[in-house]
């Protein structure tokens, strides 16, 4: 056999030596079929798919090879032209662009796609071909960029519509960029970062702010998903992941499909983790809004459809709402002797922990009392204040003695209290004089308290010049200043009675109450 194979490509090739004589002015025999094969003068040389020419596989030796292509050359020398002119008017239908970001032509890799200077504008290169000039090559670069652009107008519709509504609002610009440079989904806390005039306002051009990202309904569907998944992937240079399939709403955070994912994929295609599930981006604001509503001010019983809208099992819920931020108060156990209704599951919101204050610094130790207390601080600093007095007190001034009223029993003064007889006595205070009754043609007091502005107490301005009211306060020997803040604060007064007060037995109001007691 494998000498019959030799003579066979022995024949062609003497063959094909003969028919590319440069002095031979026959033409070749050549031919391109449906599949690809390359015939020339009955003879298959290779196989073309796209514009890459693939030599048969049985030309092992260099000579022979060289031969092989010639021939080809030739034989595709009109194939070509034919072949770019056709993928220029065939439908955006034959075109394809895989995970690894290659773009086929009816099935055949033509191109690839790279990065760009945004996200959403990649760039289109032409695989090299001999067989194309550089003219024929910008032409199906063209062609295949108009498919592309084509395709993500048709894909990312939604978020060209939301950037075209905010043009006119100062206040949309900003999220309508964000949203155009994340591809329909920025992740995080947008709720809290916009006011609700924004929100209000993002919600009329088709967009969201809410608690896990700021996004567009739209992208999360399967074709607007599968585009920024690619999209994501080309960015890093890398295979597009492995997406879910359509109409999920949740997906096991352990399963092989999140597992395959790089960290950061699933916030930025519309997956938010909840314990031990992914949760769809839509479906996880939809509820969290709801629990939120019904938890703003006490706990609310777990809604009964919550399993359904989940696709979980109820040992799940706990841990998949405590990753969306509340927390589960599990059903009331009741006793065998205990007759009524049960508590319900409830749900309730999950406060965010509160951070340790820190800032109170060293605790300073409490400074000596007495008299080494100064000595153990030192001298004072400049410009430090002074710091409290902390001397012993001397006796307490006592007040003058005052001589008993005219007719006041002298008994009375042996009869007061224990605690009085330790301290002086009260004086007794002067009588009041009534002004109203005894003066009545005096000027009135000045309002401004008991001594007026002009004069002593009342206000009037008859009080009198300055030489008959006596030396003034501060001239006078005030002795030893009293400081009550000493250790312990200051001393505790004590009040008595200083005299026993008896009963006129001549008073009719006295006479009258006794009648009543009887």
């Amino acid at each position: 056999h494998e000498r019959l194979t030799q003579r066979f490509v022995d024949r062609r090739a003497a063959q094909l030596i003969r028919r590319l004589d440069p002095a031979s002015e026959e033409d070749l025999l050549s031919a391109v079929t449906r599949q690809g094969d390359v015939i020339v003068e009955g003879h298959n040389v290779g196989r073309v798919e796209g514009f890459i020419f693939h030599p048969d596989a049985t030309a092992e030796d260099e000579e022979t090879r060289k031969l092989v292509l010639r021939a080809a050359r030739r034989a595709l020398r009109e194939e070509m032209p034919r072949r770019v002119a056709a993928l220029e008017i065939g439908k955006s239908e034959a075109f394809s662009l895989t995970a690894d970001h290659k773009i086929l032509w009816d099935g055949a890799d033509i191109a690839r796609l790279r990065a760009g200077a945004e996200p959403s504008k990649p760039v289109v290169e032409v695989l090299p071909s001999e067989f194309l000039d550089s003219a024929q090559r910008e032409r199906v670069r063209l062609r295949l960029s108009n498919f592309i652009e084509g395709t993500l107008a048709k894909d990312l519709s939604s978020i060209a519509a939301v950037e075209k509504k905010a043009e006119d609002d100062n206040t949309l610009r900003g999220p309508a960029f964000m949203l155009r440079e994340s591809l329909g989904i920025r992740p995080g806390n947008s709720k809290a970062h916009f006011p609700q005039e924004v929100q209000a306002k993002l919600k009329t051009i088709g967009a969201r702010a809410g608690r896990y990202a700021l996004y567009v309904p739209e992208a999360l569907k399967p074709r607007a998903m599968a585009m920024r998944a690619q999209l994501w992937a080309l960015s890093r240079n890398i295979p597009t992941p492995d997406l879910p399939a359509p109409g999920l709403v949740s997906l096991a955070a352990d399963g092989v499909t999140a597992l395959s994912w790089l960290p950061g994929f699933a916030e930025t295609i519309g997956w938010v983790p909840a314990g031990p599930l992914l949760l769809r981006l839509d479906v996880a604001e939809r509820i969290s809004g709801e629990l939120s509503y019904l938890t703003r001010r006490a706990p609310s019983p777990l809604p009964p459809e919550i399993l359904g809208r989940f696709a979980i099992k109820g040992e799940m819920v706990p841990l998949v709402l405590a990753g969306l931020g509340f927390r589960v108060i599990e059903a009331e156990v009741l006793g065998e002797d205990v007759q009524g209704p049960t508590r319900p599951m409830m749900v309730a919101w999950q406060r965010p922990a509160q951070p340790e204050r820190n800032n109170r610094g060293p605790r300073r130790d409490q400074q000596p009392r007495g008299e080494g207390a100064a000595a153990e601080r030192g001298p004072r600093r400049e410009g430090e204040a002074r710091p409290p007095r902390n001397r012993d007190r001397g006796p307490r001034r006592d007040a003058a003695p005052v001589a008993p009223a005219e007719g006041a029993p002298a008994e009375a003064s042996t009869e007061a209290s224990p605690v009085a007889s330790a301290e002086a006595p009260r004086p007794e205070r002067e009588p009041r004089r009534d002004d109203r009754n005894n003066n009545r043609n005096a000027k009135p007091r000045a309002p401004g308290g008991a001594f007026g502005k002009t004069g002593g107490p009342g206000g009037g301005g008859g009080g009198g010049g300055r030489e008959d009211r006596g030396p003034r306060r501060d001239d006078r020997d005030r002795g030893p200043r009293r400081d009550d803040r000493g250790p312990g604060g200051p001393e505790t007064r004590v009040y008595h009675q200083d005299s026993v007060k008896v009963a006129d037995e001549d008073n009719p109001f006295a006479k009258l109450a006794a009648l009543k007691l009887k």
